[in-house]
């Protein structure tokens, strides 16, 4: 039975990529801060507000953004990675030398390209337009990121240099649902680290 309800996950994920990334991003983002809220700050309710912010980015960006980034763009970009990521064995992929050469390419425009200059921007936008609204300014967001862009950068790296030689080794159509099962500890972490952060006035 279970490897028939796996068949049958797996087929639909290959028909249904963009869906399957919205819905993994989307409830493993929420899921993570809730956590976070209740179970590591020890908090008696969960701030609606911060969750929200964790939803809407989840949804908007790691669920729709990086399907963008990861499943369609990078394999332009990095034509070999299909082929890699459909390799049955880990001999056939340490083979592949362009494949390994796509790989080592995707890690470092993830993690210093697409982290940096997208990823961490994304998220104080989000943050600024939760907390503040119509008042929303992304000149300040931007500037909170500036002052947290040295400890958010380096927890970042210890977790995605790693996870990117993982994740962009699975086929496309798995790459986002394997990035976000492994992005749920570092949703934690980001929660932890800047979703309470205080609503300036």
């Amino acid at each position: 039975a279970q490897g028939y309800m796996w068949r049958r996950f797996t087929a639909w994920g290959r028909a249904n990529p963009f869906a399957l990334s919205i819905l993994t991003a989307t409830g493993k983002t929420a899921a993570a801060d809730a956590l976070t809220q209740r179970c590591i700050e020890g908090r008696p309710s969960v701030d609606a507000r911060r969750l929200a912010l964790f939803t809407a980015f989840g949804f908007g960006y790691l669920g729709i953004a990086q399907y963008w980034l990861y499943t369609i763009q990078f394999a332009r970009w990095f034509p070999a990675a299909t082929r890699f990521g459909e390799h049955a064995t880990l001999s056939a992929r340490l083979a592949d030398r362009a494949g390994l050469r796509d790989l080592m390419l995707q890690t470092l425009a993830g993690n210093f390209v697409h982290i940096p200059f997208a990823f961490f921007p994304a998220f104080y936008v989000t943050q600024e337009v939760v907390n503040h609204g119509s008042g929303a300014s992304p000149r300040r967001a931007l500037e909170r990121y500036r002052e947290n862009a040295w400890d958010d950068l380096v927890a970042a790296w210890q977790i995605w240099i790693p996870g990117h030689l993982i994740f962009f080794s699975t086929p496309l159509w798995a790459r986002l649902p394997t990035n976000h099962a492994m992005s749920f500890g570092f949703c934690c972490v980001l929660s932890f680290m800047r979703g309470a952060e205080p609503v300036s006035t």
